[in-house]
């Protein structure tokens, strides 16, 4: 969702009270990011609830077959549930009666693409990830082509990982800009004409 379709949105929408009395686009800019964030939770909670079932899916996989590999890909999709559903409470913890400036940082903060939160979560799990699928592949290898195609099947896998990650910081990036950087250039503004009264 872009700028102009949450303006459209919250069209009806009171502003909070005790928000920013003094600035009347401020107030409907804060309507606006509530109806936005309202739905970004339903949109976290769907996607927690699916990443629990894939998880409990492949841990019952990992149990009968016994593998590693996929244990550690349900414990990478158990992590990235959990992130989601505290994102889900953060969310739902937002003050948007806070002073103006206070409300910015805020904002600003919870509207950026990347930080330093998001490093220490996409990390391990990625690395969780990248371990579990490469001891899956060198099974799989190991039973269909024997020990001498291991190492193509590993290489390949790495490459095959690389550009899945790229391929999808890549796109994560496009649709931030496209639903979120507008918001954070709304910010941007707001913030210069905080500053220069």
């Amino acid at each position: 969702m872009n700028l102009d379709d949450m303006r459209r949105q919250a069209q009806g929408i009171a502003a909070p009270m005790g928000a920013a009395p003094e600035m009347p686009v401020f107030a409907s800019f804060v309507a606006m990011m509530r109806q936005s964030e309202r739905e970004e939770r339903r949109k976290l909670t769907f996607y927690t609830v699916i990443m629990t079932a894939v998880g409990i899916t492949l841990l019952a996989t990992a149990h009968t077959q016994r593998s590693t590999g996929i244990l550690l890909i349900a414990v990478t999709y158990a992590v990235v549930a959990g992130l989601s559903l505290w994102k889900v409470r953060q969310l739902k913890q937002v003050d948007y009666t806070k002073p103006t400036g206070t409300f910015l940082s805020e904002a600003r903060t919870r509207y950026r693409f990347w930080g330093w939160k998001e490093t220490l979560a996409a990390v391990p799990g990625l690395t969780l990830l990248a371990v579990g699928g490469g001891l899956v592949v060198q099974r799989m290898a190991e039973k269909y082509f024997g020990p001498s195609g291991q190492t193509a099947a590993l290489w390949g896998f790495a490459a095959f990982f690389l550009l899945t990650v790229v391929l999808g910081m890549f796109f994560s990036w496009r649709d931030w800009k496209r639903s979120k950087g507008t918001v954070l250039a709304e910010i941007d503004r707001l913030e210069r004409e905080l500053m220069n009264g």
